[in-house]
């Protein structure tokens, strides 16, 4: 037979990460956006096929940056994805000096 593999979306790969990365059975997301997922010391048999919400962070400050606004306001969804998008946004504005 062939490894065992499990495919899902981003929404079940927390609390499935439990219980797949003792049995060292690989993760392969089609839509799991979290940075914190990039940490491989934590994550080790996870893998996705979409870029991390850090991506979309970083598009959306050169924007703020290309725009030359000063002000910014987020809004975003309750959960894991939402929630995630906007840290990832506040810490590269944090991290380029951008208030």
């Amino acid at each position: 037979p062939g490894p065992r593999t499990h495919y899902h979306p981003g929404s079940c790969v927390s609390s499935k990460e439990k219980s797949c990365e003792p049995c060292r059975i690989p993760q392969i997301s089609y839509a799991s956006t979290a940075p914190e997922l990039s940490d491989n010391t934590r994550y080790d048999f996870f893998s996705r096929v979409v870029p991390p919400d850090s991506y979309q962070a970083q598009a959306m400050m050169d924007i703020v940056t290309a725009m030359g606004w000063n002000y910014v306001s987020t809004l975003a969804s309750e959960g894991n994805y939402g929630e995630s998008g906007v840290e990832a946004f506040v810490q590269i504005s944090r991290e380029t000096g951008e208030r």
